[in-house]
């Protein structure tokens, strides 16, 4: 089974204006079971047919609730930020911390799993290969039952 399907198993993140810095903070998600798969589903049904700042913000910093377990090197002003153990004061923080384009990529990225749009499209990527199939389809395997043998 491949790791982004275990449910409870964890992927890192680090945002990209902070992928540049010596020790960035690094965001600790985890997969969710299908359960919480639907209820982040909502989540980004929801978020995506809002237009309102507040709104949107709101259930961005809610997605990324549902998915984030921890942190590391999360430090503002030469503090240490402890996790919060309460989803609220989760909530509150991350609503201090993250500005809205960090709150949204977060969000995008926990939405996804932690699979960007690169992989995404390598997943989909036809192989490539310069021989034959190595099997008939039906209707070649039809053509060839109709058409006479040559000797």
């Amino acid at each position: 089974m491949p790791i982004g399907t275990r449910p409870n198993r964890t992927y890192e993140y680090v945002l990209v204006n902070d992928r540049e810095n010596d020790n960035p903070p690094v965001f600790i998600c985890k997969h969710w079971t299908v359960e919480e798969s639907r209820a982040a589903s909502i989540l980004c049904d929801k978020l995506s047919q809002q237009d309102n700042f507040n709104s949107i913000s709101e259930t961005a910093i809610e997605l990324i609730v549902c998915g984030l377990v921890g942190w590391n090197n999360m430090v503002v002003d030469g503090n240490d930020i402890l996790f919060p153990d309460e989803k609220a004061q989760l909530k509150n923080t991350l609503s201090q911390l993250l500005s809205v384009d960090e709150a949204s990529e977060l969000s995008q990225i926990i939405g996804e799993q932690g699979f960007t749009a690169k992989d995404k499209k390598k997943s989909e990527s036809p192989l490539l290969s310069d021989t034959e199939q190595s099997a008939k389809t039906a209707k070649d395997e039809a053509s060839a039952k109709k058409s006479p043998a040559k000797t």
